[in-house]
């Protein structure tokens, strides 16, 4: 098999765009941030490395919040 000349460089798609305020991770905070802004009149870019929203409270992670239910060990 012969293989061409390996290009060690990744070239990487770029766009730029113009916000106000942007969020990295789609976890619970991220969302609220972005909406929390959103609402406020900004605009928003919230960047996801994933299919789905949520962090590790999502369908694909699976580990939910429990707050206030998870006291006095009755979970």
């Amino acid at each position: 098999m012969v293989l061409d000349k390996f290009n060690s460089v990744r070239i990487f798609n770029t766009d730029t765009i113009q916000t106000d305020f942007v969020i990295v991770g789609g976890g619970i905070s991220g969302v609220c941030a972005a909406i929390t802004a959103a609402r406020q009149g900004l605009k928003v870019v919230l960047i996801q490395d994933r299919p789905v929203l949520g962090g590790n409270g999502s369908s694909e992670i699976r580990l939910w919040m429990l707050g206030a239910t998870s006291h006095m060990g009755n979970n």
